[in-house]
């Protein structure tokens, strides 16, 4: 009587009824593999549960008609054939779930592709050592088709589960894109051609157990590189975007600053006019008024006058027309929310740095200080202080407040506290940036609530 773990090895027994189940199972595999990537597209746009419901039964059913329509064809070449067919129609699947560019849909495509080819030949290569264990202690039962299938199942739930964890879930998709279409095309038929190529040989030549296993290695560690190499250049493209939104922020700062420049030196002139006038009408008030009570009514009325316009004492007179403009600024802005900001700086630091380097590093810096000053409520604690010392040729800098709470990643880096993340939390990731490209070095202390971002920069 035949066992019922010897049964299925029977009924598929032939070769087409054999290669149909492998290809629906390899289809449904792969399927899943790169849905797991399109997991993390940017924005999966309503019905995509719907689209995938529909997309596994079209898969199922291209894998049918490829193993259809390839049975005359000799074994090597029906399975390159058949694999590739499926994996161009994955691709057209992937875009119709997405609603994504043919770039990106090429992108996940390629990526589950990697992932799904990895789990095969880890499949593999645990049925050569299982088959080996067999051969050794004579237990047959563990060559048996039912066997096999729960190692199948076993180790691609543990590969697909290992890559989430590892790769897919900290991987921004999107930001996968090569320089160019031709770039991606050239990767993409690359691979498939040594992974696809070196599996079907090995499916369809009966070849001894080391050189199988040297062939699925060689074929898992080409997609494990193709894996890093994606991450590579989404991590390479994050970065540019960072650069280019850093560069963005600190053009508009800079934009600001110059008009402000403008203003700034038209009001300083209009309040030196301003004082002397005052002072001439306190003279002349007083020689022409033949009271006491009315001289002490009008200077009464002159003070008044003179302290409204006594904000533009605030006016920074360093001698480098850029820093006084952020120093004047931040300095009427801290005096409107009741923040003591006192700087101790001259234009021996800076005047070797350019504008844009002045608005950003200093803008910057007295932005975070204020936002974080103006939150706590003891008014002795509202205080800011920068100096600027030039000691040979180093410029030590130092800006430091009082703060409440600093919100830190795991990796230490700051982090914003606003509640729009994304077009927030670049300021010391410019301040940084421009450090070391001035080849200085940035430093943050946080001790006793004090928090003390410094400075040390090489003057030319």
């Amino acid at each position: 009587m035949m066992s019922w773990l010897e049964f299925p090895d029977v009924f598929f027994g032939t070769a087409p009824l054999l290669n149909l189940f492998n290809m629906e199972a390899a289809s449904l595999e792969l399927l899943v593999a790169q849905l797991l990537f399109a997991l993390r597209a940017p924005a999966r746009s309503p019905g995509a549960k719907k689209r995938t419901m529909i997309a596994i039964p079209v898969m199922m059913l291209a894998a049918l008609l490829c193993v259809q329509c390839t049975i005359a064809i000799s074994t090597m070449q029906r399975s390159i054939l058949n694999f590739s067919l499926i994996f161009v129609i994955s691709i057209a699947l992937i875009r119709l779930i997405c609603r994504c560019d043919w770039q990106l849909a090429c992108g996940i495509a390629i990526c589950g592709y990697a992932v799904q080819h990895v789990a095969a030949a880890t499949e593999e290569i645990m049925e050569l050592a299982v088959a080996g264990i067999a051969s050794l202690s004579g237990f047959a039962v563990l060559t048996s088709w039912l066997v096999n299938e729960l190692i199948r199942i076993v180790v691609f739930i543990c590969v697909y589960a290992a890559f989430w964890h590892w790769y897919i879930r900290t991987f921004d998709v999107a930001k996968a894109r090569l320089s160019s279409p031709a770039s991606l095309a050239a990767l993409t038929g690359s691979t498939l051609a040594v992974t696809i190529g070196l599996s079907s040989y090995a499916y369809a030549k009966n070849l001894d157990d080391p050189t199988e296993f040297a062939i699925r290695a060689i074929s898992a560690l080409t997609c494990i590189i193709i894996l890093l190499l994606f991450g590579e250049v989404a991590h390479s493209q994050a970065l540019t975007d960072e650069l280019a939104f850093v560069q963005h922020m600190n053009g508009l700062r800079t934009n600001y600053y110059e008009q402000l420049k403008d203003t700034i030196e038209t009001t300083n002139v209009h309040y030196h006019d301003l004082k002397h006038q005052i002072a001439r009408l306190r003279a002349a008030t007083s020689q022409a008024s033949s009271t006491t009570n009315s001289v002490n009514a009008t200077h009464q009325i002159l003070d008044e006058i003179a302290d409204s316009v006594s904000t533009y004492d605030h006016i920074a007179k360093t001698g480098n027309a850029a820093f006084d403009v952020v120093l004047t600024q931040k300095s009427l802005e801290a005096a409107r929310k009741n923040i003591h900001f006192t700087y101790m700086a001259d234009a021996a630091c800076v005047d070797w740095m350019s504008d844009y380097d002045i608005y950003s590093l200093f803008g910057n810096a007295l932005d975070n200080a204020i936002e974080a000053v103006e939150k706590l409520e003891n008014p002795e604690q509202r205080v800011i202080k920068l100096t600027a010392v030039l000691r040979g040729n180093l410029v030590n800098i130092h800006i430091s407040n009082y703060y409440n709470t600093i919100h830190c990643d795991d990796d230490g880096t700051l982090r914003t506290t606003k509640t729009d993340a994304a077009s927030h939390g670049y300021g010391i990731t410019s301040m940084r940036m421009i450090a070391e490209r001035l080849g200085g070095d940035l430093a943050i202390t946080t001790d006793n609530d004090i928090f003390d971002l410094g400075l040390i920069l090489p003057k030319p």
